[in-house]
């Protein structure tokens, strides 16, 4: 009818942006910046300790190192790595429960904090980096990387520990568990930027396996003996309380 106000029922920007920033969310996002201002200035420390004329360097190097050709293309996936924390980590933070948020930010923080202060106990380098890098987009990007990022703190490998942390983190958590999809699209990832390092030589084969290493004692002190422990927990909880509702929506 001419003269009647129409009113429109779906939510606004601000509603729907207040819905997403929701309290349990706002202290997510929080923390989850506080762990990784704390891991940059770490990183950035153990850069300027252990610079390349350190006396206390240890070389790392295999006869394999050799063997594998310098491409300079694999600075896309080497690169993508940071995009890739970010996607998974936002996916945590939407779908995750508390306890499953908690226990990544644990496995992940945690265990790069111990592997950057293994830097300062036992120094790393590299001395495989090429002397000369083609001229195109792919070698000027490498020659940027290089030139902000020194050889050094290289064992165990943090693109290997925390590639196969976010891994964990996407199969593990109860809501998107199912999803083959996205889990083979997150193993194909890790499994290029693992194979990336070694490929524009940021790495060697040893810091791969180390890094793999690492992972698994993480697995087994941050995730393996908590797991059953939590999981009494929640059975009791259960049994008194119904069914935990500890997702955000």
């Amino acid at each position: 009818m001419r003269g009647d106000i129409t009113v429109n029922s779906a939510p606004d920007f601000t509603s729907r942006l207040r819905s997403f920033f929701t309290p349990n969310r706002r202290k997510r996002i929080g923390a989850g910046i506080l762990l990784w201002v704390i891991y940059g200035i770490f990183f950035a420390l153990d850069e300027r300790i252990i610079r390349p004329d350190n006396p206390r360097l240890h070389y790392i190097h295999t006869p394999l190192d050799d063997r594998i050709p310098f491409i300079e293309w694999f600075v896309f996936p080497y690169l993508y790595w940071i995009g890739l924390i970010v996607i998974v980590w936002l996916i945590m933070l939407m779908k995750a429960t508390d306890e499953e948020y908690i226990h990544f930010c644990r496995l992940v923080m945690i265990g790069s904090y111990a592997i950057l202060t293994f830097y300062l106990i036992w120094p790393t380098a590299l001395n495989l980096r090429p002397d000369v890098i083609p001229d195109n987009i792919a070698g000027r990007l490498v020659s940027w990387i290089e030139s902000t990022d020194s050889p050094t703190n290289v064992f165990p490998s943090l693109h290997v520990y925390i590639s196969l942390c976010l891994y964990d983190g996407i199969t593990t958590c109860r809501a998107i568990k199912g999803r083959r999809g996205l889990n083979l699209w997150v193993l194909l990832s890790i499994i290029l930027i693992i194979i990336s390092t070694v490929f524009i030589r940021q790495h060697s084969v040893l810091d791969l396996i180390a890094g793999g290493i690492a992972a698994l004692i993480s697995f087994l002190i941050f995730y393996a003996v908590p797991y059953f422990r939590t999981g009494k927990d929640e059975k009791r909880a259960a049994g008194r309380h119904g069914p935990a509702q500890d997702r955000i929506g």
